[in-house]
Parts: structure tokens; sequence; C-alpha cells
């Protein structure tokens, strides 16, 4: 294992996180209607990176929508409950920390998202009150963005 955090995904949280969220069908309805309540909908580019992806009820949101969808995590459980659910849906699975760039780097992506929870448990994170512009810095150079357009801020 890898870190406290990844720990406590992988030996507990992993396989009560559906439940703990009020089921998959509920979770992956309520985020496909916020999607597209805020207008997110692919447009020129179709294909979305969902960092802290974690069982995906946004990854599969997103790609009922129609997105093509990388969905990245560091929690096997949680990417495995994903890959259980997504059936053909068009998302790539992608273990790993969400901050290896290179991991997701190069996808050239319409959209990313971040609404994991998993932000504050960055060291870096405490320690300094710009991480979110240098993530967004890193994630748009990683991404090959030119433009800050098509990101929904993380939560």
């Amino acid at each position: 294992m890898n870190n406290p955090a990844q720990d406590h995904y992988d030996s507990f949280l992993a396989e009560r996180y559906a439940w703990i969220s009020g089921g998959m069908d509920h979770q992956i309805r309520k985020n496909k209607d916020f999607f597209s309540t805020h207008s997110v909908t692919p447009r020129n580019n179709c294909i979305a990176i969902d960092l802290g992806a974690g069982c995906g009820f946004q990854s599969m949101s997103l790609a009922l929508l129609g997105y093509s969808v990388i969905a990245v995590d560091f929690s096997g459980p949680l990417l495995d409950d994903l890959r259980s659910h997504a059936g053909t849906l068009p998302i790539v699975i992608v273990r790993s920390d969400i901050r290896t760039w290179s991991s997701w780097a190069g996808r050239h992506p319409g959209l990313i998202i971040c609404m994991a929870i998993r932000l504050p448990t960055f060291p870096a994170y405490r320690k300094c009150g710009t991480l979110s512009g240098t993530v967004f810095r890193n994630w748009q150079r990683a991404a090959g963005w030119s433009s800050p357009s098509g990101i929904i801020p993380g939560t």
C-alpha cells in the first residue's frame, strides 16, 4: 500500500463507497442530471478525464452523455467496481495517483473533472493555498490545453 488515504480506501471504504453514497444507480442519475443542468455535454472534443474517478459515478454519467472517458484513480478496488458496472460504456480505466501526470497526459481532453474528496488529503494542499492553481496549470499542461475552458473545479 502506498499511503494512508489509499490504505483506507483499499482496505475499508472501497467496498462500502457506493452504498454510503446512496447506491450506484442513484449517483449516476444524480451526476448525469448535474452535468446536463450545467450544459456539460460533448461539443468538438468528446474526451473527458475524470481524476479521482473512484467507482465511477461521474465517469459513467459522462459516458452516458456521449463522452469517451479516461477514469483515473489510485484505488484498485474502486476501479474494479467501476469496471464491473461500466459494461460497454466508452471508459478507459487508469490506475494511478492523479498527481502522476504522465499516466494520463497527452490525451487532449475537452473536459477534465476532479470531483474527488482526495485533494485535501495531499500534504501540499494543507501547506499551500495556491495548490489549486498549480494543479490546474499542471493538468492544463499535461492535457495539452492552451486555454482553461472545459474544466469543472474539484470539490
